[in-house]
């Protein structure tokens, strides 16, 4: 018995070895450089998305949002010039499609998108210098009310509607630099 016991515990030592390393190289400071973009939610409680969500449905949709603004992040540092900073604020989302509770019991997970629900976002920005002097800055609404018939990889990837709305005001409102 002693025998096989001294032979289990290097063997579990071999195996447990990697996820030591693992977590101290988790612990250990790392370095991340900033970004030129910064992109805040507004309040989940006001979103008229939100509002009447609960349980999975509101947690999925805000994942949802949360990603857009990833994403959008992540997209606006493209466009903005060398030590300019961006801050988004979405303030209102509401996505393309919803989710209909005449569609059945089985169906109240499944968003359904119809042109009568085009996707809507409520935004703010701030642009500013390497300075920190303010560029450009403002307040607009989004809207795609053609969202279904637009021209353009329609993709089914999630959030496409809302991503191409988004893509579309960044290209108009922060033109790339040569």
């Amino acid at each position: 018995m002693k025998t096989q016991r001294s032979r289990i515990l290097p063997l579990s030592l071999a195996l447990l070895l990697p996820f030591a390393v693992s977590a101290q190289e988790a612990a250990a400071p790392t370095e991340s450089v900033a970004s030129p973009v910064t992109v805040e939610l507004g309040d989940f409680n006001t979103m008229r998305e939100l509002k009447h969500l609960h349980g999975k449905q509101r947690t999925d949709t805000e994942g949802a949002i949360k990603r857009l603004a990833s994403w959008l992040s992540k997209r606006a540092t493209l466009r903005i010039g060398a030590g300019q900073t961006l801050k988004v604020t979405l303030i209102d989302v509401d996505l393309a499609g919803d989710y209909e509770p005449s569609a059945g019991i089985d169906m109240d997970h499944v968003r359904v998108v119809r042109e009568m629900y085009p996707p809507r976002i409520e935004l703010s920005w701030r642009l500013t210098d390497a300075k920190g002097a303010s560029v450009d800055e403002g307040q607009t609404t989004l809207t795609n009310m053609s969202f279904l018939s637009a021209s353009g990889p329609a993709s089914g990837r999630q959030l496409a509607y809302e991503m191409r709305m988004l893509n579309d005001w960044l290209r108009e409102r922060f033109p790339k630099k040569a």
